[in-house]
């Protein structure tokens, strides 16, 4: 039994998910654990850090895929496209509850290179107080802003991951990055000594 875990685990996503639609019941857990706390953290994060919705959300997420794994175009990257059916869910639930932010607009200059994220070091995130302002700060910004930042630095997508999940333009998901560090760079500047250390 081991064996076939090992040997399950070493299969792509893509690979997963056609032996989770052929009926694999096993490829289907393997998804879901290695995205299950991932996308709970991103729900959390995306739906006013209601932990309950943010549980209903996954659970529909998986649910979703249960039901209709059709859905899933296998040309296409699994990841990029369970955080697109992510980003729906929470788009559905902004149009639910109607606490949708409004959108900051899109700066007309997108930068040049992708921004970097300051040299922030691990230690860095163990810091409690850093940690409580930025979340304060990422709510302060208009929902495109924040879910662009989440997705790149907490949920690691690539740009072009992004652009998916988000259907826009690789250049503006840099536009919106630029926007989001600029903004957040303004607003932590007690925590400057911090960054640089």
């Amino acid at each position: 039994m081991q064996l076939f875990k090992a040997s399950l685990a070493k299969n792509t996503d893509e690979e997963l998910m056609q032996k989770a639609t052929a009926g694999n019941s096993r490829a289907f857990e393997e998804l879901y654990n290695r995205y299950a706390t991932k996308l709970l953290g991103y729900f959390t994060r995306m739906l006013w850090k209601d932990k309950e919705l943010a549980e209903d959300c996954l659970h529909k997420l998986f649910l979703n895929i249960i039901e209709k794994p059709e859905l899933f175009n296998p040309s296409r990257s699994f990841k990029t496209w369970l955080y697109s059916s992510a980003h729906n869910l929470c788009k559905n639930e902004y149009r639910r509850m109607k606490h949708q932010s409004p959108d900051d607009g899109i700066i007309q200059q997108p930068a040049a290179n992708e921004p970097a994220l300051p040299a922030i070091q691990e230690h860095l995130f163990d810091n409690k107080q850093f940690l409580v302002a930025l979340e304060t700060e990422l709510e302060q910004l208009g929902e495109n802003h924040r879910q662009t930042f989440q997705l790149r630095y907490f949920d690691h997508l690539s740009l072009k991951e992004i652009a998916v999940v988000m259907e826009c333009s690789e250049g503006t998901v840099k536009s919106r990055l630029f926007y989001a560090l600029k903004a957040l760079s303004q607003k932590l500047t007690p925590f400057k000594n911090l960054l640089q250390q």
